[in-house]
């Protein structure tokens, strides 16, 4: 057998000898390795603390809380070594009883008076007021030589110079200021392209090495106009103040008849059932309410509206020539509501007069009217019954439960006229209110009580039974026409006018004045005279009324240069205002 003997194994004297060495550099090594591991940690907790004091700082500077205030010379490397002094603030931290001091360098930023306009607002110069747009300007360094003016729209693009001029710049205006610049606007910035930025461009001076201008920006809103007006062929205007106005015309080839204000937006409507609308932020859109109902022809005309909400959702309701209401919003989704009353342009049996028609269906108008603070008041309708016609006008509280006015006029079993404050307080006259005869019938009221109260039919005085005297409260709502979902009554015939005057008419001498509205009625419709009699002008002073159902109106909406705007869904005729341009037809406020 053979053993392999391989190479001879370390002696113990050469594995002493190797340790000795390993130990003698570890010796000197490992006092190294333990400080850079104390530089490390020590690195870390600095940086924490220089963290903690930049989060320190930051929730200082929206507070404006600073050690004190300071000036930084910066030094440019040009052939000058010119410097620039830099203002800005000291602000002090402390993180583990260490303090730290932070230089915070003031930004530059401009403030603008006024900052938020009107649409249709007065322009910003000479001979107005306010004459120009002020930018104020912290930290800045505006020059006459080196500074220019940019406006911007919404959309980044640069408006036409000529809507805006830098008139001048005061570089050394009373502290805080560093530097005021005067703008001139005109009054050509819209709502559609809002909000604007104003930009101020200040270039370096040539001794300063610098790549970049100052530039400084504040944002200019402008808001939709208060007043909106409108006619013939989009011919448009918008007002601030109802003063001073501005075109703002539209591509419209139809007539506008009316304008109506809904939630941050105008509706103009028009002939053919053309609506455009201005939206809030939004330039003029439109759209065509398309018509399917045999019993409308063609001509089918947008006359007048409301705006309501229903839960969460803005409706309309707008009326045409033909008196049917159309239920939607600006987007579109409009249908014809043939429960509503039928517009006749022309009736044989009320002189060839306009009238709404009503039948026993489902047909209901109604509207706000104003509260009368007095008890006295005087009411003209002008009706025709049909069978079946229960209630002819109902003075209510609407929805309410409470103590608002209750004041009803009624046809009982007999057509005897029943004029009703509640079940137990009531008049009956001894007179008779036919079907199918047309009657104006007046109510004038001297006092707050039932007995004091004048009845006329076709202006003869009635006779009235009251068995319960009591006191009427004046405080009306609503009236209601036709259809009346409280009391279950209907009402099927004509209506084609009613006013009510906020007082009592005198008839009594020199005046007369019940006597000549009652004529100037009965003549109208032809109700006591010859078929085809021209009525008088209607007896003033007209400007005592608070509520005025026209049916003519609903069909023509201007007249001479007269504006007609009509808000309500009954077409209460609304106050009028004298206009220059006779091609505007309607007018409305925003507010």
């Amino acid at each position: 057998m053979k053993i392999n003997k391989g190479t001879a194994a370390f002696t113990l004297i050469e594995v002493l000898m190797s340790l000795v060495v390993v130990s003698i550099i570890i010796a000197g090594v490992m006092p190294t390795v333990i400080e850079s591991f104390k530089i490390i940690n020590r690195s870390a907790q600095e940086n924490q603390q220089v963290l903690e004091s930049d989060g320190q700082v930051q929730s200082k500077i929206p507070t404006n809380e600073t050690f004190t205030g300071s000036i930084f010379p910066v030094k440019f490397k040009n052939e000058n070594l010119d410097t620039i002094d830099v203002k800005g603030s000291l602000i002090k931290s402390t993180i583990d009883e260490a303090n730290y001091i932070t230089f915070l360098a003031d930004r530059p930023y401009i403030k603008l008076n006024p900052y938020v306009l009107v649409e249709g607002y007065k322009p910003l110069s000479a001979g107005y007021d306010p004459s120009k747009l002020l930018v104020d300007a912290y930290n800045t360094n505006f020059s006459s030589e080196l500074t220019e003016l940019n406006i911007y729209n919404k959309n980044n693009n640069n408006i036409l110079n000529s809507f805006y001029m830098l008139d001048s710049i005061n570089e050394n205006p009373a502290a805080p200021l560093d530097d005021r610049a005067f703008v001139e606007l005109s009054s050509g910035l819209t709502n559609a392209f809002s909000p604007y930025t104003v930009e101020m461009v200040t270039e370096r001076d040539q001794s300063i090495e610098a790549e970049e201008p100052q530039i400084v920006k504040a944002k200019l809103d402008i808001l939709l106009p208060n007043f909106l007006a409108a006619g013939d062929s989009g011919k448009t205007v918008v007002s601030a103040d109802g003063d001073y106005w501005v075109k703002r015309d539209i591509n419209a080839a139809n007539k506008i008849n009316s304008v109506l204000k809904g939630n941050e937006e105008f509706m103009l409507l028009g002939d053919n059932g053309k609506i455009n609308v201005l939206a809030d932020e939004k330039d003029w859109n439109s759209n065509t309410i398309s018509v399917d109902y045999t019993q409308l022809s063609n001509d089918f005309n947008l006359n007048s509206g409301i705006y309501y909400t229903e839960g969460n959702n803005d409706k309309y309701k707008l009326v045409s020539n033909y008196g049917v209401f159309v239920n939607g919003d600006n987007t579109g989704g409009w249908t014809i509501n043939p429960d509503v009353p039928v517009f006749k342009s022309s009736v044989t049996e009320l002189n060839n007069k306009a009238s709404l028609y009503f039948d026993e269906d489902k047909n209901s108008i109604n509207t706000v009217i104003s509260a009368l603070e007095d008890k006295e008041r005087a009411i003209f309708l002008v009706v025709r019954p049909e069978k079946g016609a229960e209630i002819l006008f109902d003075i209510n509280d609407m929805y309410s439960d409470g103590d608002g006015e209750k004041m009803t006029l009624l046809r009982n079993s007999e057509n005897k006229l029943r004029l009703e404050i509640d079940q137990d307080s009531y008049l009956v006259t001894d007179e008779v209110v036919n079907n199918d005869q047309t009657y104006l019938i007046t109510i004038n009221m001297t006092g707050s009580r039932l007995a004091d109260i004048n009845l006329y039919i076709n202006g003869a005085e009635t006779i009235n039974n009251i068995p319960n005297n009591q006191t009427i409260n004046t405080q009306a709502k609503r009236i209601f026409f036709g259809n009346n979902f409280k009391s279950n009554k209907q009402f099927s015939g004509y209506i084609a006018e009613f006013i009510i005057y906020n007082r009592e008419l005198s008839n009594s001498s020199p005046d007369y004045e019940l006597d000549s509205f009652n004529n100037y009625f009965l003549e109208k419709y032809d109700i006591t005279a010859p078929v085809g009699t021209t009525p008088p002008e209607m007896p003033s002073p007209s400007s005592d009324i608070v509520t005025w159902l026209d049916s003519e109106y609903l069909s023509s909406v201007s007249n001479d240069d007269k504006i007609f705007s009509l808000q309500s869904s009954d077409m209460r005729k609304g106050n009028t205002y004298s206009f220059e341009n006779n091609a505007l037809n309607s007018i409305t406020s925003a507010n």
